[in-house]
């Protein structure tokens, strides 16, 4: 059974009823009660007993909790005879109706009869074709239930584009500073509503208005400070005041985890509030377009494009042009004056740069590179820039001149990732190379065999924070005995279980840092087996190109830096700058060029383009490599043997090995 919140109809529970009536008409058993469904649509349960529910679960999806969990049993439990469904539609709304119809194949296949309202359908024994007739009417069935999915889209949005036209709540809670007040046809204030609280009254609508006044006043301190503080400073002036944030000590659902509003203040949180269109008294609907089966445009709802469909061909949620977007008066004056407002948006538009919009990167692992690659003609670091399903690294100076200065270096990243796991590989591989190790790592342990006063006062306030989250823990397994009724029930056990997460993680932090901190006690002989060992295992590592997250860390760990030269090769008509050369240093080995300290911002550079840094171009003779590359290139293993290989490219220079494989294997040598 599925409940799909999309139209007035019979609740679950009188699907029960039903249910338990066929039942005894049938002579089977059936253990449902509406209680029990209750219980089920408070507590967010998708199966109780003879009960399964999916609640407001889109119809389309074919994988649900409630569904899987039926499929299982009724794969599992011969016992399993009759399955009772009001409607097809309760079933699924399925985008193909022949799922629908599979998907009946495979309950009846496995021995069960269909019960619905309106009909019963009998198992269907091995090698029995399916009745035709049955076979149409569930494809028109399952057809029309998908299709219902279709029309309720359109209405909803229609409705919701004449709501917002007139200037009333489309839904969705209102923004920090405003409440949700309900509103007769005149436009007269009857009440103000709770949180959550639905109102279907005739002629009546919802609006926002501004709410309490502390709220209000410390809007316009935030707007007062933005004007010549940034965000980031506000949030944290704000944090040590000790201000509530907005939605503090509620619970959000972030990736399907249930947890607790920190209540802290960030930079976003800033300048959303500064951005809300609702201080100078204008709603604007349609920000951003979403849903699978309409979405907004400046004619109504459209159909999705091929935009509107992300990795995987799931649809994602897009940000909408101005020009799509609904704008109307809201029914109240403005709380500051507009001016102000539009003067504060330029200024937040200034300092945001190219990078509003832009999202971060939520997988800097697959970044083994990073702001480890620099151009050695203009010391900038290289960016990683998408290309074709893979990436490569660009010269930064290059991207954030827009094509000004500096000239279109750039390498291929798996390509360079793979030239430095060969470059330690073979260092790794060098005659006599472990004997060395083994006398630099035995004077440095020696002369370390005393905890580093740094690595105490981490590890005592990792004790003190996981002190501080057991505390909590106890007290919330305290107040679990007031709970009053299971909604406050789940809201404690979310919480609980958050702290707990974040206990076992503070406990695994502490155990890393003890193991690592070298003690009084411990020989400096069993500190170097145990460096030795990992020494052993850096070979095979360097040899897994395709594990980054692995080489992320080793490259980080050993301080790995990568400095290419390139020089200008014409290629018939073209002249194209070809890579010529590399210096990789590890530990702190001082870097082969001067690097760029500067600022990185492109209004930045355009302010200060006369006298930031020269225009340098690559091969120059200001930045030219230690080595000269006039010489005839040295084979590197099989790396290059000076026959153009896909990345051309020679070892000019290995420096401080030794000191970034002790970084590596013994953090506490702290690789001097």
């Amino acid at each position: 059974m599925r409940d799909s919140g999309g139209r007035h109809e019979q609740s679950p529970a009188s699907y029960v009823e039903w249910a338990a009536s066929r039942a005894r008409e049938l002579g089977v058993r059936f253990s449902g009660t509406p209680e029990a469904m209750h219980q089920m649509m408070a507590g967010g349960e998708p199966q109780r007993g003879d009960l399964y529910f999916d609640n407001a679960v889109c119809g389309n999806r074919l994988s649900r909790p409630a569904l899987d969990a039926l499929r299982h049993v009724i794969q599992h439990d011969q016992d399993i005879t009759h399955l009772f469904i009001f409607r097809r539609d309760r079933l699924a709304r399925p985008d193909d109706a022949a799922d629908g119809v599979r998907m009946e194949a495979e309950f009846r296949s496995s021995g069960v009869t269909l019960v619905f309202h309106d009909k019963i359908l009998p198992p269907l024994r091995r090698g029995q074709r399916q009745d035709l007739g049955e076979a149409i009417s569930a494809y028109i069935d399952y057809d029309n239930s998908g299709r219902f999915r279709d029309d309720l889209a359109e209405k909803m949005l229609h409705a919701q584009i004449q709501l917002a036209r007139r200037g009333f709540s489309t839904g969705g809670r209102p923004p920090f500073g405003f409440r949700r007040v309900l509103v007769d046809g005149s436009g007269r204030v009857v009440r103000p509503l709770q949180d959550g609280e639905i109102v279907r009254q005739a002629g009546h609508h919802v609006v926002w208005l501004p709410g309490p006044d502390h709220e209000l006043d410390l809007i316009r301190r935030i707007l007062s400070m933005l004007e010549s503080v940034p965000a980031n400073r506000i949030a944290k002036q704000l944090n040590q005041e000790g201000i509530p944030s907005p939605d503090a000590g509620r619970m959000r659902r972030d990736g399907g985890v249930l947890h607790a509003v920190s209540g802290l203040w960030h930079a976003t949180t800033i300048t959303g509030i500064a951005r809300n269109p609702l201080l100078r008294a204008v709603t604007i609907y349609g920000r951003r377009a979403m849903g699978d089966r309409r979405r907004l445009s400046t004619n109504g709802p459209r159909l999705l494009e091929s935009e509107d469909y992300g990795h995987g061909k799931r649809p994602k949620v897009v940000q909408n042009q101005e020009s799509e977007r609904i704008s109307a008066p809201a029914h109240f004056e403005p709380i500051v004056p507009v001016d102000q407002v539009e003067r504060l948006q330029n200024l937040l538009n200034t300092r945001g740069g190219t990078q509003r919009g832009k999202p971060r990167s939520r997988n800097p692992d697959q970044n083994p590179l990073g702001g480890r690659v620099f151009d050695m003609a203009c010391g900038w670091p290289m960016y990683r820039v998408p290309l074709s399903g893979t990436f490569r690294y660009t010269c930064g100076y290059y991207l954030q001149s827009n094509g000004d200065h500096c000239d279109h270096n750039w390498v291929h990243g798996p390509q360079a990732t793979r030239f430095v796991l060969a470059a330690i590989r073979q260092q790794l591989q060098a005659p006599h190379f472990r004997e060395l190790m083994v006398s630099r790592l035995q004077e440095k342990l020696r002369a370390s065999a005393s905890t580093h006063p740094a690595a105490s006062t981490a590890i005592e306030a990792k004790r003190s924070e996981l002190s501080q989250r057991e505390s909590q823990i106890n007290q919330v397994t305290r107040n679990m005995v007031y709970a009053n009724g299971p909604e406050m029930v789940e809201v404690f056990q979310a919480e609980l279980r958050q702290l707990k997460s974040q206990a076992d993680q503070l406990r695994a932090d502490l155990q890393a840092l003890e193991a690592a901190a070298p003690r009084p006690s411990e020989k400096p002989d069993d500190r170097l087996t145990a460096c030795l060992n990992l020494l052993d295992q850096l070979p095979k590592l360097a040899e897994s190109v395709e594990n980054l997250p692995a080489i992320t860390e080793l490259f980080r760990r050993m301080n790995v830096q990568l400095y290419l030269q390139f020089s200008p090769e014409k290629k018939k008509k073209r002249v194209l700058n070809k890579l010529r050369q590399a210096i990789l240093t590890t530990g702190n080995a001082t870097a082969p060029i001067r690097k760029y300290a500067g600022p990185t911002g492109r209004r930045a550079l355009h302010q200060t383009s006369g006298t930031a840094q020269p225009a340098a171009k690559s091969g120059s003779a200001g930045t030219k490599c230690p080595d000269d590359s006039s010489q005839e290139d040295e084979s590197l293993g099989n790396t290059n043997r000076g026959d153009k290989t896909a990345i051309e490219l020679f070892l000019a220079g290995v420096r401080g090995w030794e000191a970034g494989l002790r970084r590596f294997l013994c953090p506490s040598t702290d690789g001097k």
